[in-house]
């Protein structure tokens, strides 16, 4: 049976992780840090609300066109410090300028090479790939649908039709977004909602690092 979860920032305020817990979530992913300065003053809490009630947490970047991606990526991993190597699935936000992402002044090639640095940053600081988080028509925009990171990000998308969308490359999506209007007894805001199709070991494996 799929594993139910949320993915949350500072914009959904105070939350009840009990509650929420109790409400059949197994698993959130939690806003750390964006561009190369700015981090969630609600991570820390929200990761805490997570391991205190039994919730899977993972950490993610929202990613920014317009500033350096190796600067990015050691402040994401500065930022989360321990919990990068710890277990925690982490993952990077890529979406389009329209969506707060920076400016875009070059073409698809260059968006691939700068993602690259990004994830290349990551996987040699932690001996793994961060997920990639992206909606179908932001993919085909800015990367012209590339295939380079199929073989070694895990993908999270946003997708809300009946069934995910899947980029060029990918078979399959590891965690499905499937609405951005979602309710969950202990958050007061709508809330992202996302869907893991397989256990907790199962979802626990995109978190360790390959042997």
């Amino acid at each position: 049976m799929p594993l139910e979860g949320i993915d949350v920032s500072h914009n959904n305020g105070a939350i009840d992780w009990s509650r929420v817990n109790a409400a059949g979530i197994s698993f959130a992913f939690i806003k750390a840090t964006e561009g190369e300065s700015w981090e969630d003053p609600k991570w820390q809490t929200n990761l805490a609300g997570c391991q205190s009630t039994g919730i899977m947490p993972g950490l993610y970047h929202f990613y920014h066109h317009d500033v350096d991606p190796v600067a990015q990526a050691t402040h994401f991993l500065k930022t989360i410090g321990e919990h990068a190597s710890s277990g925690v699935p982490i993952a990077i936000d890529v979406e389009a300028p329209d969506d707060g992402a920076g400016s875009l002044t070059y073409g698809p090639d260059e968006v691939v090479h700068r993602v690259t640095a990004f994830v290349n940053a990551v996987t040699q600081a932690v001996g793994r790939s961060p997920l990639i988080y992206t909606y179908p028509a932001a993919w085909k925009e800015l990367t012209g649908d590339s295939d380079s990171f199929a073989a070694t990000c895990p993908l999270w998308i946003a997708s809300y039709e009946a069934a995910p969308s899947i980029p060029n490359g990918w078979t399959g999506a590891t965690i499905w977004q499937y609405t951005d209007k979602g309710n969950v007894d202990g958050i007061e805001t709508i809330v992202d909602r996302d869907r893991f199709d397989g256990d907790t070991t199962a979802l626990q494996s995109i978190s360790t690092t390959p042997k």
